[in-house]
Formats: structure tokens, sequence, C-alpha cells
């Protein structure tokens, strides 16, 4: 099973990509049921983690889709270490007037933030929670979320052809959110 994520940052380290290993492939189901396949999920977070008893493992992400722009959250579960993970679609947040979304990052209080490449801004806005009614994965809950909701913050970084926002991350410890653009180096 993959590990789970550090309570605290590795201080004084940096990740390289030899430090990562493939887990699991899993595939995302539309934001709507009977939509097309989604063919560009842009960005993740670990939302919750579990350990299980039996050896396996459950998670809780929240998903980012640019091709229809939504926040669609997902409960994946091995339940045992050598299980496959199988994935639910819990809720999804359709993204109304919002536009290339390609990141997400969790902040407090429910709250998340999204970052829209070629407008060069991120969205902050508050998810809904879910309610206890909402535990059985079964039923799918879909909510419409509009701009107007959220603070958006333009970065007010140059933009280039598709060279804009590709991810946001928040760092809890130090209350900093970051935006990250694409680049050529």
């Amino acid at each position: 099973p993959p590990p789970a994520p550090p309570t605290a940052p590795l201080a004084g380290s940096a990740l390289g990509l030899g430090d990562l290993r493939h887990v699991a492939t899993l595939v995302v189901p539309p934001p709507r049921p009977g939509a097309a396949a989604v063919v560009d999920l842009s960005g993740v977070a670990v939302a919750a983690w579990e350990d299980l008893s039996s050896g396996g493992w459950r998670a809780t992400l929240q998903t980012v889709v640019n091709s229809e722009p939504a926040v669609i959250e997902v409960e994946v579960e091995a339940t045992s270490a050598a299980s496959p993970p199988v994935l639910r679609r819990r809720r999804t947040f359709l993204l109304e007037g919002f536009e290339d979304t390609e990141g997400i990052a969790l902040l407090p209080s429910g709250h998340v933030a999204i970052a829209q490449e070629r407008r060069m801004a991120v969205s902050v806005l508050l998810l809904p929670p879910a309610s206890s009614s909402e535990g059985d994965t079964a039923s799918h809950l879909e909510t419409r979320l509009g701009l107007g909701a959220a603070n958006t913050f333009d970065t007010r970084l140059p933009a280039e052809r598709n060279k804009g926002l590709e991810g946001v991350a928040y760092d809890p410890e130090q209350g900093l959110l970051y935006a990250m653009q694409e680049s050529d180096q």
C-alpha cells in the first residue's frame, strides 16, 4: 500500500522524480453520469487518508477537471495490501463561469483554491460540507458553484500562449498559497 502522506513538511528536503513510485492507475468517472469520460483531469488533492486494519487504505480525493470545469470528490479504497483500489464518485461540483481549471489545493475550513490557467487567476471558494446522508456513496450529489461565489485573485503574471497557471499548493504551517506557472525550463 502507499505510505500515508506526511503530517509535517520534510524539513530541508526536496523530492525528485526518482523518489516517487507508481501505486495505482485510477480512472475518474465523468463530471456527470452519462457524460463523456473524463480525459482532462488537471489536479488532485488528498482530503483524507486512513490506514485500514486489514493492511489496506482509504483516501478521499478532490480532483479538478479541465474539459468541463468541475471538482469531483472521489473515495478510493484498497481493502488489503494486495487488492486493487476501488474508486467511487461521491460528489461533483460543476464550476460555472470557470475556464481552463488546472490545479486544486485544500485550504482551511472547507475552502479550495483552483487555478485558472488562461485567466492567470486563482479562485478560492467554499465547498459545501458533506451531509451525513451522503455517507452512502451509491447516491451521487451534484452541486453547481458559480464563479461569483469565489474570491478570485489575479496573479498579474504575464500570460503566454497556454503557458499559464498549472497548479496551486497550500502550506498550512506558513499559511501561504503558491501558484505555479508553466515554463519551458
